[in-house]
């Protein structure tokens, strides 16, 4: 009768009565079974990096590439957007503005100005002068009536009174012009007749004022009206 132990063959170890491999058979065929194993595991884990890979890479480009494509077609609209021409406007016709029509007037009297070749001025204002009021000439008179007493008598009324002078003239018909002007503005003047080494000028005068006030104020009148320059000379005392 033959027993139940059986010897496998590089040293797998035996088997029992009921056929059990015992020793170090079985270590083996456990260490074996393992090895078997771990490379369906690895493959296994392997797998599931990549879907997990694959899963990534999807959602990336689910949220890219929307973007990606938007861009250009935002570009292109941008490109063929066109401006609408401009409306051809007609030319509108604009009536200038007529000048009012003024109505006829007298014409003014042209006021001479004095010019620099005939005008004799004095550089200091308190000049001290001696005038005599021009008179229009009298009718043929008796030879009897004294005429330089008059004239004595109108030069001592301009003593200690202020005058404006106008200026001096070599033509006096500009100078008796600027007198009358002067008159109608409602002031006193009167005009003299003086020579010098330049030849013989008619001198204007404005006034005779109480004080020098006045008489600047009426300097500054006078120079506005009629465009010259004047000024303040005080009457022979």
């Amino acid at each position: 009768m033959r027993s139940g132990v059986r010897i496998l063959p590089d040293g797998l170890g035996s088997t029992g009565l009921a056929g059990v491999v015992t020793g170090p058979g079985l270590i083996k065929a456990v260490t074996l079974a393992q090895n078997q194993r771990q490379p369906r595991r690895r493959d296994l884990d392997g797998f599931k990096q990549r879907i997990i890979g694959a899963l990534i890479i999807v959602s990336l480009a689910v949220i890219f590439l929307p973007m990606l494509f938007d861009e250009p077609h935002q570009a292109r609209r941008e490109q063929t957007l066109e401006v609408p021409p401009e409306p051809e406007m007609e030319p509108v016709e604009v009536e200038q503005p007529r000048e009012p029509e003024m109505p006829e007037s007298e014409e003014a009297p042209e006021i001479p100005t004095a010019d620099e070749g005939e005008v004799e001025r004095d550089g200091a204002r308190d000049e001290k002068i001696t005038a005599t009021r021009d008179e229009p000439e009298p009718d043929p008179v008796s030879e009897a009536e004294p005429t330089p007493e008059v004239e004595q008598e109108e030069s001592g009324a301009l003593r200690g009174a202020w005058l404006v002078r106008l200026g001096s003239f070599s033509s006096r018909d500009n100078a008796l012009k600027l007198r009358d002007s002067v008159r109608d503005q409602g002031m006193d003047a009167h005009s003299e007749t003086v020579e010098n080494d330049k030849g013989t000028f008619t001198r204007v005068f404005a006034g005779p004022f109480v004080d020098e006030q006045k008489a600047v104020s009426a300097m500054e009148q006078l120079e506005s009206e009629f465009n010259l320059e004047a000024m303040v000379v005080e009457g022979e005392e």
